[in-house]
């Protein structure tokens, strides 16, 4: 990976526009196949490692792995808390059984999973990563 850096967001449109010329000639030479989207991370140092906020929670920390299962677990477990907490209501959450169907159903890669996972739900992580909740997310 060829890391480009910047000095601040006012570098940050012209860098793009670069990477999207590169991105687009190299889909010219591999024949019009796609090719995988640039990654982008916004640490203070590169030698950071790409972590997400679940990764670096206590729990991960002392060893407990995360399956999309258990994670959902955990936030189905907590959703009243949050909703009594800030005043909020998510009625349109699948229930823990529910979800497991549908995650059973489509299939084991990233792919399928964020294909069949309702976008309800996305907004709902992403409403609790926002809040600092412990995230799969990863932020850059």
């Amino acid at each position: 990976m060829e890391p480009i850096k910047l000095t601040g967001w006012s570098d940050f449109p012209n860098a793009l526009e670069e990477i999207k010329t590169k991105q687009a000639a190299r889909v010219n030479e591999n024949k019009g196949r796609a090719l995988d989207a640039p990654l982008f991370r916004g640490l203070g140092n590169s030698e950071w490692n790409l972590e997400t906020t679940l990764e670096r929670s206590p729990d991960v920390a002392a060893g407990a792995a995360y399956t999309l299962l258990d994670y959902y677990d955990k936030i189905s477990r907590t959703q009243p808390v949050i909703e009594s907490l800030l005043g909020t209501s998510r009625p349109d959450l699948p229930e823990l059984p529910d979800f497991k169907k549908t995650v059973q159903a489509i299939g084991r890669s990233m792919r399928d999973i964020k294909q069949g996972i309702d976008s309800n739900l996305y907004s709902y992580l992403i409403y609790l990563r926002h809040q600092g909740f412990p995230s799969p997310f990863l932020d850059w």
